[in-house]
């Protein structure tokens, strides 16, 4: 029985029919993905610098922050606000409680640690008047 079935997958795996298959299937796979691909993210502005200032709101759902580049004022973090300031703030932008801990101490780790932060940040929107954080990476 056991070289019964051996012969069976040695055929299936030398079979032209199942190659020429695999290599469809594949093609239609693409096809696919690339007409229902999900857009990239595209954020307004990315900035790459220490953190200067972290402000907490009293609620615990929203916290800014600065950046410095050494000069007194902070250079902007997006196209649409010229202040400095980037916030995350809980439920815009699809932002969670979770979300905004990770964040909050990520930004906290580079302040105390004197790193550099990467901020991606969107232009205000919903009632924001500063720029909305989209993620953060913590660089060396």
């Amino acid at each position: 029985m056991n070289t019964m079935l051996s012969k069976y997958a040695t055929l299936l795996r030398h079979s032209p029919e199942r190659k020429y298959g695999t290599a469809r299937l594949a093609m239609v796979f693409i096809a696919v993905g690339s007409v229902w691909a999900a857009p990239a993210q595209s954020y307004d502005g990315v900035t790459l610098l220490p953190v200067s200032i972290i402000e907490l709101s009293p609620d615990g759902n929203r916290f800014g922050l600065q950046l410095t580049n050494g000069t007194p004022t902070s250079p902007p973090l997006c196209s649409g606000d010229s202040s400095g300031w980037a916030v995350v703030h809980v439920g815009i932008l699809g932002a969670t409680q979770d979300g905004y801990k990770a964040m909050l101490a990520t930004a906290m780790a580079a302040q105390l640690s004197g790193l550099r932060l990467r901020v991606y940040a969107y232009n205000p929107q919903a009632g924001e008047s500063n720029c909305i954080i989209g993620a953060l990476d913590l660089l060396q």
